[in-house]
Parts: structure tokens; sequence; C-alpha cells
């Protein structure tokens, strides 16, 4: 009441000037607000940047770089999430005691990442060491024709020493068909076909050609990893893979902030 009393007393001109002092500190207050956005904007884009070189800058610690990589559905078997930015590649020997002993570590990866991680799986029979190798990897491709494929590579890595030193093992993997519900006439037929022979061999030429020399061999995306030591390891190097896809998204969304800050101006 004492406040209305007081501008009722004054005059004309002096509530006109009250107005534009008033006017003049509002815009002031507005001034000073948006700087204050501007400097939170700008320390933001700056800690976001930090991390965003950090990240990367661990990532370009991992092993070397090879662009010929490249996931082909018609030829690969993949589990997990087939449309992840992010695949795991193993080339694996399945008479190959070093890769049989990596199976807990990838279950466990595909576990707790097969929601954001394509798993695939490509033919690498070490032919000149393991003589039932490449009839394994037939076997393989023998029963994923039943859509088993999976299922009987699990079973010959669990098997490996039942069968590794048979002369002729096609009766393990039969009676390994049968105990998964395959139909073993056409498993018998498909184990030894032409196409599957040609599929085999194709993993292995293809393995050759990238210069592998051993199995396991692991490539994240195109980089070829070191077999890890440990679970562990493992995550840590898939999740570092994920940091990169986040990295390039921060980015972009950087940038177009920084691009809209700059045409509000």
């Amino acid at each position: 009441m004492e406040n209305q009393a007081q501008e009722q007393q004054l005059t004309k001109k002096e509530r006109k000037e009250l107005k534009r002092q008033q006017k003049f500190l509002n815009i002031e207050q507005n001034k000073k607000r948006k700087k204050m956005q501007r400097v939170i904007f700008w320390i933001i884009i700056i800690v976001v940047v930090i991390t965003a070189i950090f990240v990367l800058i661990k990532l370009n610690k991992n092993p070397q770089t090879n662009n010929n990589i490249q996931f082909d559905p018609s030829q690969d078997w993949v589990k997990g999430n087939k449309e992840a930015r992010v695949k795991l590649i193993e080339y694996s020997d399945l008479q190959c005691p070093a890769c049989r002993a990596y199976q807990p570590i990838l279950k466990q990866a595909y576990d707790e990442f097969g929601d954001q991680t394509s798993f695939v799986f490509r033919h690498f029979p070490l032919k000149s060491i393991h003589k039932n190798a490449a009839l394994a990897a037939q076997a393989t491709e023998a029963a994923g024709i039943q859509e088993k494929f999976w299922e009987m590579h699990d079973i010959l890595f669990e098997k490996q020493i039942e069968w590794s030193n048979e002369k002729n093992p096609t009766d393990k993997f039969v009676e390994y068909a049968q105990s998964l519900g395959l139909s073993v006439e056409q498993f018998k037929s498909d184990i030894n076909s032409g196409t599957i022979k040609e599929k085999v061999e194709f993993h292995y030429q293809a393995s050759i050609a990238l210069g592998l020399d051993g199995t396991p061999t692991f490539f994240l995306n195109d980089k070829k990893i070191q077999p890890p030591s440990s679970y562990e390891e493992l995550k840590s190097l898939i999740e570092l893979e994920m940091n990169k896809f986040v990295s390039e998204e921060i980015n972009k969304f950087v940038s177009e902030e920084i691009e809209k800050q700059k045409n509000s101006q």
C-alpha cells in the first residue's frame, strides 16, 4: 500500500523514468543470464570434447587395423545383435585346444553384450596339424543347414578330446547330430557335400589371405586384437569400441549445438 501511495505521488515524468530504468534493468539482467548460459554451455562442450578425446586416445592404442575385414551375412555365422555396430569376429579351429579354452570367455561376453554386439564365427581349420579340423567344420555347416550350427559348434568344443584323435570322426559327428534331433540321413549327405566343402575352404583361404597363422584370432570390427587373457580384458575392449561410437554421436551433437549457437547470435 505504501509503495502504491508513493507511486501515485510521482509525477508523470518520474513514472516514465522509473519504467525506463526498470526496462533497462531487465535488459541487463537478461544479458547477464544469457552470458551465464553461454559460459555454462561452453564449459559442458569443453568437458565433452576432452572426454571424447580421452576415449579416442585409448582406442588408438588397440592393435593393428585391417580394412579387409568385412561382415558377410551370406558366409558368416552370427549370434547376438546382427545389426550392432560392434562386431567380434573369431577365426577358429574346432580341433584347437586354445580355441576350446576361450569358449567360456566368449560365452560370458555373449551373455553380457549379446544385445549390443555381433559375435561372428569363421572357420580356420589348421589342416596341417589338426587332421580332423576341416571335417569338424563341415559338421557344423551340415548342422547349420538344419539350423543347429551353434549347437553343433558347442558340442564339438565340449567333446573335443573325444573326437580329436579318431581316425575317422564321422560316426561321432553323426552321434552328436542325432543328439541334437537332426535328420541323420540329411546330415550324412550334407557333411561331405561339395557346397559345404567349398564354404569351409573359402573361409580357410580368406584366413590365409589375411595373413593369419594361428587360432584363435580375433578382430574387433576392423582391428586385430591380441587374444584376451581374461574375460575382464575382453569386456574392456568391447566397451572401448562401443564408446568410440558414443564419442562419434557426442561429437556430432556438439557440432550441431555449436552451429545452432552461431546461428542464434
